[in-house]
């Protein structure tokens, strides 16, 4: 059987306190390395709308112009990421860009939401500092469907109606 009395020695517990502490670190620097290696959220992500089997031809204008927004809107936030984590001087502006970006985002979808809430079942929403756009499934719309939209749309982006442009698309 062997002796375990060396442990009670203190000379022995600093050792192994000392060999803890070392592992422990070099265990948390492995997992940061590791963790700043792994692949954003934004990096990693695949948007697909489309059902499997469906093509671009079998979408309509609004369903393209959704996807390719949502796949336009992943690469600038990558990219934002990108010169968020090299630090320096872009990373403050970088940040701000960022914060801009997912505000206009969630602008974008509560709009959508609202305007889908109101009757209008097609319609996607871009927005920007000084401009909104709002792309509604219609042939054409009436005084009192474009007055809605107005409404909405200046409520929730705080625009004016001459910077909001209602485009009908059939």
């Amino acid at each position: 059987m062997r002796n375990w009395a060396f442990l009670l020695n203190g000379k022995a517990q600093k050792v192994r306190a000392v060999l803890v502490a070392s592992a422990t670190v070099v265990l948390f620097a492995a997992m940061l390395v590791s963790f700043r290696q792994m692949p954003r959220g934004a990096d990693a992500q695949v948007y697909s709308p489309a059902a499997p089997g469906e093509t671009d031809e079998s979408l309509d204008a609004l369903e393209t112009f959704q996807t390719e927004r949502a796949g336009s809107r992943i690469a600038q936030l990558a990219a934002l990421d990108k010169l968020i984590d090299a630090g320096g001087a872009q990373a403050e502006e970088a940040a701000r860009q960022k914060l801009e970006l997912i505000s206009h985002m969630e602008t974008e979808t509560t709009l959508e939401g609202i305007l889908r809430a109101q009757g209008f079942s097609g319609c996607v929403c871009t927005v920007h500092a000084d401009s909104c756009n709002v792309l509604v499934r219609a042939g054409a719309l009436t005084d009192a469907q474009t007055a809605r939209i107005l409404s909405a749309a200046g409520d929730e982006t705080g625009l004016s109606p001459a910077n909001i442009k209602i485009i009908p698309v059939e």
